[in-house]
């Protein structure tokens, strides 16, 4: 299920629209790793701002946040400590907060590992989308 939430923001970027953008997604798992994703829509970058995560499993379990370009080759692991892959305890929760520069077409991406068949896991983001439609030039953006 996914669930995203919109509210325009006044923007101090000429006639350029940020807009605040909130969702989640929960699966219900295979058997093994399984990946849910976000596609930053056409049109827009988002300054990624939250990614939380909620392990529903019996038992700890390790996840992987990251970004993944629109051919699907990962670009970037965001970290809730200083390794790629953290592990969040039984019904635990982790967190990654910070700011990071988003384009239109990629994947917000969370990775379980190793899930118990039919475990309920679940995610969320927050994120300022900019608008590009009004002629800013994403190609100008750096990862």
């Amino acid at each position: 299920m996914a669930l995203q939430n919109t509210i325009g923001l006044p923007s101090t970027q000429g006639n350029r629209r940020n807009i605040f953008r909130n969702g989640g997604k929960s699966l219900t798992a295979t058997a093994g790793d399984n990946v849910s994703i976000v596609i930053v829509p056409a049109g827009e970058v988002w300054e990624l701002n939250t990614l939380r995560v909620v392990n529903g499993d019996t038992v700890a379990r390790d996840v992987q946040l990251s970004l993944t370009d629109a051919d699907g080759t990962e670009q970037a692991v965001l970290s809730m400590t200083a390794q790629a892959r953290q592990s969040i305890a039984t019904t635990g929760v982790g967190s990654w907060n910070g700011s990071i520069l988003v384009p239109g077409g990629w994947r917000v991406s969370v990775k379980w590992y190793a899930l118990a068949l039919s475990t309920v896991c679940s995610w969320q983001f927050i994120a300022i989308a900019q608008d590009t439609k009004a002629g800013t030039d994403v190609t100008a953006i750096t990862l």
